[in-house]
């Protein structure tokens, strides 16, 4: 159960962050950087006033281009393949060209019924080689109010990934999940880490095709 909870948190953090736009990262260290260098991920966090879990921002070095990596997280349809007890991710809805709403469904642990709920997600282009990814609450059963931003940036041949989250839960979470944040940003970030970079050994050709999408 522990595990699962873990699972569940780490699934709910991807889409979860209230209250903050995205705004220029906060300088790393040369330790840092070191550290990146060695696949390890750097967290920073904030306490926010009157919200129950504090704002988190992780960075991440990935070893693919940022419109690579901008391609495959905006294909919102695998997610349910790379987040724990996500059992649906299903794009329904084009308010602008760069912009769709998504709806998911999560499984939680008996006795609670599954979450369902919709994040509306923003592709933009911030340079010729910079890219960012802004998502809001549209409805939920579970977050009293949301929103998230990750953004792509070039770091020599790699990419450096900037991840943001403040999440206001409901009580339920807030109860459940409190002492559970970071351990949960820190598998929620892994995993898109992963999912990254996977597609480009395994389907070059989609890689391709999604970045072709995205430069359109």
């Amino acid at each position: 159960m522990a595990l699962r909870l873990s699972f569940l948190f780490a699934a709910i953090l991807l889409y979860a962050s209230v209250g903050f736009s995205m705004a220029p990262a906060p300088e790393l260290t040369q330790p840092e950087f070191a550290k990146l260098a060695n696949r390890e991920l750097i967290i920073h966090s904030r306490e926010i006033p009157e919200c129950p879990w504090p704002e988190f921002t992780v960075f991440a070095l990935i070893d693919v281009s940022p419109a690579e990596a901008a391609a495959l997280f905006a294909n919102y349809q695998d997610q349910k393949r790379y987040i724990p007890d996500l059992v649906k991710s299903d794009p329904v809805k084009k308010i602008a060209a760069n912009e769709t709403i998504v709806r998911f469904e999560m499984r939680l642990p008996w006795p609670l019924a599954n979450s369902k709920y919709s994040t509306g997600n923003v592709l933009n282009r911030l340079d010729d080689n910079e890219y960012e990814i802004i998502w809001y609450l549209v409805e939920s059963n579970c977050l009293t109010d949301s929103r998230g931003a990750v953004q792509f940036r070039p770091y020599g041949k790699k990419t450096i990934l900037k991840y943001q989250s403040l999440i206001h839960p409901d009580s339920r979470l807030a109860t459940v999940f409190a002492s559970k944040a970071k351990n949960g940003i820190t598998k929620t970030v892994q995993a898109i880490v992963t999912y990254l970079e996977e597609p480009k050994r395994k389907d070059p050709h989609k890689t391709q095709q999604l970045v072709d999408a995205l430069l359109r």
